[in-house]
């Protein structure tokens, strides 16, 4: 082919077309508001609809997003918005360069801290969001577990780190990982050992946390941090 790329990788892409009408303005704005306050809207594409709430049998059984066609005849369905869910523990510098930098991937980011004028906080404007606790006794209430949650603990120091772990590790997420030395990490699971928390939770535990890419900036740190739950995701 003369206009042939060259190009050795290969694959193929479905383009959907559909022209909009007045009648349809309405899904718009919905699939709009429920986007910028965070929602998951349903989008329903079709020869004949452009709505924002599937059939009940679509919502219940159709692996995400859902693709049929039939010669000319076709039917798109997805959920919108972010896929995952980042809990930051602790609104530290690492915290916000991480923040930053997930804000460009496909997670909504949540960050939890007990420093209400912490100036990482304050300058905090990449998380979806970010909440003072109280404490972190009853951080385990905050955080949904599945398979799409994805945790990092790096709080104050060592005691408040500890506090997280206990409340949490006995939780189902994706991804749990706690930033640390390996002395202070490996002194911390020693005494969670001995408190009686079971071997194989603590071995779901990332820590030290990232991948081994010696980072010593906040920057490098959140890059080696994402780097691993990506690989996680993708796994």
């Amino acid at each position: 082919m003369p206009d042939a790329s060259g190009m050795i990788c290969s694959g193929r892409q479905t383009v959907i077309l559909k022209e909009l009408n007045s009648s349809e303005l309405r899904a718009v704005d919905i699939l709009t508001e429920d986007l910028q306050n965070g929602n998951e809207p349903w989008l329903v594409i079709s020869e004949v609809a452009f709505k924002t709430a599937p059939d009940e049998n679509e919502a219940q059984n159709c692996p995400l997003p859902h693709f049929e066609r039939h010669d000319n005849i076709f039917e798109y369905s997805d959920k919108l918005g972010p896929k995952n869910y980042l809990y930051i523990i602790g609104g530290g510098h690492c915290a916000l360069a991480l923040s930053e930098l997930m804000s460009r991937l496909d997670f909504k980011t949540e960050v939890f801290d007990n420093r209400p004028g912490l100036s990482t906080i304050q300058k905090n404007e990449f998380a979806d969001q970010v909440k003072i606790v109280e404490a972190y006794e009853l951080i385990e209430h905050q955080i949904p577990e599945g398979n799409n949650s994805y945790v990092v603990v790096m709080t104050l120091g060592y005691a408040s780190d500890k506090v997280v772990m206990r409340r949490l590790i006995d939780r189902d997420f994706k991804y749990f990982g706690v930033l640390g030395s390996k002395a202070k990490m490996a002194t911390l699971m020693k005494e969670l050992r001995a408190e009686g928390f079971q071997a194989d939770r603590l071995d779901r535990i990332h820590t030290p946390i990232g991948l081994p890419i010696n980072s010593r900036t906040p920057e490098e740190i959140a890059v080696s941090i994402a780097a691993e739950i990506i690989s996680i995701k993708n796994a």
